[in-house]
């Protein structure tokens, strides 16, 4: 099992890790879609 660890990352290097492999999702978040305006809401916050 991997080692899950908190942080406080700003969302760009979060989707940059994502996106680079570094970074993997638990298998509860996989499954969930977000709606368009929920993405840029959290975006713009």
């Amino acid at each position: 099992m991997a080692k899950l660890e908190r942080t406080e990352k700003p969302i760009n290097v979060i989707i940059d890790e994502r996106q680079g492999g570094e970074l993997g999702l638990p298998e509860i978040q996989r499954g969930y879609v977000w709606k368009q305006s929920q993405a840029r809401d959290l975006g713009a916050r």
